[in-house]
Formats: structure tokens, sequence, C-alpha cells
């Protein structure tokens, strides 16, 4: 074990630590918490819906009694709603149980805990001697000691695990965790670090070798495929139809305007008389706005929404509802969604 780059790390987290609630306890359900949204999260958008969860579900029992659509609906904005979906899940297996686990054993049985959120709240709860891996620690063990394999790849992930248990202390395991972590989210960042700062400068591999821009090494996914998305906003007597999202998928269960899903283009002409024909439009449009652009993880996607207005004889789909406009801003909808009802003013 490398005892001057654990020390060095605990030192400076002694000095540099953000003033963060989760970090004020030992409570096994708040650290969960935290931990599932800051998954692909930063910590200033995940802190205000770290509050907010915290303030409406004080306990992982709140949780559980909540609905779908409650949670989902208080998930909003922070994408990949499938984390929203797991976290009620994980919440209702945990309340069954009557007391939530803090030892790695026990919450690596839970369905939506994985290897990461169980070493992590074992050691932050219970001071467990695990190693926590994200992505600031990969970043700060690859750069440190030049370790090149893939942080993405099964071997990679291996030596890596392999190496941050070998630099874990058997006391301030937690303090130490949460040291490595911090220093990658704060001073071994992803890019432009200054080094000129940096406690461990003196036997950094990367800053030697001038490496700081090529490490971590991460395998290439695919790129991202297009998806146009074309809306029908059907306003009946200040209703809007509204219709949910299937289980699977792309913003799973959220709730949307009925709406064309395609992989190529589509002229306007082609659009309004597929829409028309799908969800029985026989007023002309009255609008079109300007187009769109959501990213996900494996979709580009581009947008537009087209407004009608019907009758009060308008036959409505099977699978949709009508909601006022007063009441749209309670239903849990895609980020893509919520900029179009917000310059609506829908809300």
């Amino acid at each position: 074990m490398d005892f001057l780059f654990s020390n060095t790390l605990i030192n400076w987290f002694s000095k540099h630590q953000r003033d963060l609630p989760w970090r004020k306890t030992n409570d096994p359900y708040s650290i969960w918490l935290s931990e599932v949204i800051l998954q692909q999260t930063r910590v200033n958008q995940g802190l205000p819906y770290f509050q907010k969860f915290i303030t409406t579900y004080p306990t992982v029992h709140d949780l559980a009694r909540a609905s779908e659509d409650e949670v989902l609906k208080m998930w909003q904005g922070l994408g990949y709603y499938s984390r929203g979906r797991r976290l009620l899940a994980t919440a209702k297996a945990i309340s069954e149980m009557h007391e939530f686990p803090k030892k790695y054993e026990s919450l690596i049985e839970l369905n939506g805990i994985g290897d990461y959120t169980a070493s992590a709240i074992s050691s932050f709860s219970n001071n467990e001697y695990r190693a926590v891996l994200d992505g600031n620690v990969f970043r700060v063990l690859s750069r440190y000691f030049g370790l090149a394999e893939p942080i993405n790849s099964t071997s990679g992930k291996k030596k890596f695990q392999e190496l941050a248990l070998s630099m874990l202390p058997r006391k301030n395991t937690s303090t130490y965790n949460q040291a490595i972590m911090e220093f990658g989210a704060l001073q071994c960042i992803p890019k432009n670090p200054d080094c000129s700062i940096c406690p461990l400068q003196d036997s950094c591999y990367a800053l030697s070798q001038k490496k700081i821009n090529t490490l971590p090494v991460k395998n290439r996914k695919k790129a991202p495929t297009a998806l146009f998305l074309y809306f029908a906003v059907i306003n009946i007597n200040d209703h809007l139809l509204l219709r949910k999202r299937p289980k699977h998928g792309i913003w799973a269960r959220l709730f949307e305007f009925p709406n064309l899903e395609v992989e190529v283009e589509m002229p306007e002409i082609d659009i309004l008389e597929n829409l028309k024909a799908h969800f029985n439009i026989e007023s002309p449009v009255l609008r079109v706005s300007h187009e769109y652009h959501h990213a996900l993880t494996h979709r580009k996607i581009k947008a537009k929404f087209f407004e009608f207005k019907a009758n009060q004889d308008y036959k409505i789909p099977e699978h949709c509802t009508l909601v006022s406009q007063d009441e749209i801003h309670t239903y849990a909808v895609p980020r893509l969604l919520e900029k179009y009802l917000n310059e609506k003013k829908y809300n």
C-alpha cells in the first residue's frame, strides 16, 4: 500500500471537501439516495433533487409508499428515468426488510443495487473495508499510477479494482473513499486540471509523462443514432391529450403527447397526413413548433410539435387521456416535453 498516496488524499480532503448533507450522516438510506441521484448527474444539479426527495420521503418506508407517477414527477429533469423507477422498486424491497441493510453482502443481493453502490453504502455508513470505484476514482488511479487499461473493459475493471483495494487503508476506510472521489471531482478533473496545485504532482505518472489528456483510456461506444419525433398537441376545450409511454424503451412510463416515432426525417406534408390518420384528427394544424434537439446516450432526437384544436365530438384514441392545461404540470414528462410546455406556459 502507498501510504503517501492515501494520507495525502485524506489530508487534502480535510481541507477541501464540500459541505454536502449526505456526508453528515451514516444513515444508509440518505447515502443510497444520494448515490442513485448522483449517477450520471453532477452534484450541483443533483443536490436540489436530494433535498426534495429527503424532505418528501424522510425514510425508505415513506418512499416505498409513493406511487411511480409521483416519483417520476419528482425525478423530472434528472434524465435516465430508469434510475427513478429502480429507486422506487428497491425502496419497496428494502421496506419489506424493515431495516435498511448496511453490509455489502446484504446490499448486493438487492435488485437495483450494484457493486459500486453496495460498496459506497457499506463503506460510508458502516466503514466496511470496500474500495469504491466511480469515474472520479478511475481517473485518479489511472493518471497517478499510469494504468492504461480501458476503464470500461472487463479486464480493465478487474485491474482497477485490484489497485483500488491495494490502496485502501484499514483505518479511515470511509474517509479515504470519499477523499479520492472528491479529489477526482474537484482537483483531478477530466479536462485541464491545475496540476501546479496538486499535492500528488511530484509522483504522478501522467504529469511526468505528459499523459494527463490521454488517461484514463476508455473504449469508444457506438455513435448515437437519429430518432425523429413528431408530436400531435391536440387541444379540446383547454384540455390536452396525453398518453403513457410503454414499460420499456426511452422515457418508459412517462407521459407524452401522441406522436410518430421514426428513424428517417419526414416532409411536413407527410407528417401531417400520418398524424391525422393515426390520431383521428380532422381539423387543420394551427401551429408547428420550431425543431427541438435532445441527446440521449444512444439517440440524437429531433422533435417538432404540431398543434391542433379538436371539436367536442373528437374520438379520443385508445390509451389516451384528457388533461387540463392547469394540471398538466403535475404529470411526469420527458425533459423534451417540459421544454415545450414551459415555452407554451402550460404550467
